[in-house]
């Protein structure tokens, strides 16, 4: 299986470099380095320099049976009173064109609190975000408004890639999993105030509205972004 998602992984990101122009990194994580039962270092180590790693809780290193490596989970922790948290990568030049994100995660089971995973930038303005809710994902973006775009299932591996082009203000996902995969292009971005930061996220949050009890939650692996490619 290990090997099966490496594969995936390589055919989404040559297909990335043909979207986006995928250029150095700017984010890069996979908690190889962590230990198991604490929160991940907010410094990953290793290039690049400056990204971090952010919670105020609901975040802990696990031995991933389904990936067979550490991987980070992020759960419903009881108490937590605002759970969330964020990737967010070293400082880019406001003049970035091109954005690349690359993950590989699950969910735990389709019975959780409802949280979203948001592709963000600055002060978490989003270029689009996927909830997951009773196992079905919804999309929002400059068009949808938690549109359904598929289902899932508990312990389903998912690898996501997502290409964003500042020039036409739009974006391309695909979700690669065994239930069915999911491809969207030339999707119109949510906030054009997503472009021209300097920073860069992919931020996880609960919905504060949901009061389920649940801890069960999301686990990630070998978190990557990658900025615009210069001559």
């Amino acid at each position: 299986m290990k090997t099966k998602r490496y594969l995936i992984g390589l055919v989404l990101v040559v297909t990335s470099l043909i979207f986006t122009s995928c250029g150095p990194l700017i984010f890069k994580a996979n908690f190889d380095a962590d230990s198991v039962g604490n929160a991940p270092n907010p410094n990953p180590p290793g290039d690049p320099s400056g990204d971090q790693i952010s919670g105020n809780c609901g975040i802990v290193v696990v031995n991933s049976s389904v990936f067979d490596s550490k991987a980070m989970r992020f759960f419903n922790e009881p108490g937590c009173p605002i759970n969330l948290m964020w990737f967010q990568s070293e400082s880019v030049a406001t003049s970035n064109n091109f954005l690349n994100y690359t993950f590989t995660g699950y969910p735990e089971s389709t019975n959780h609190r409802k949280f979203t995973i948001s592709f963000a930038a600055g002060h978490f303005r989003s270029a689009f975000s996927i909830t997951y809710d009773g196992g079905t994902m919804y999309l929002t973006d400059g068009d949808y408004n938690n549109h359904n775009i598929g289902t899932y299932s508990s312990n389903q591996n998912q690898t996501f890639l997502v290409g964003l082009n500042r020039t036409t203000n739009t974006y391309a996902l695909t979700i690669s999993q065994d239930g069915g995969n999911v491809q969207l292009n030339d999707r119109p971005v949510k906030e054009p105030e997503f472009w021209g930061q300097s920073n860069y996220l992919l931020y996880l949050f609960y919905d504060s509205n949901d009061t389920s009890s649940s801890a069960n939650g999301y686990v990630l692996d070998n978190v990557t972004m990658n900025k615009e490619k210069l001559d």
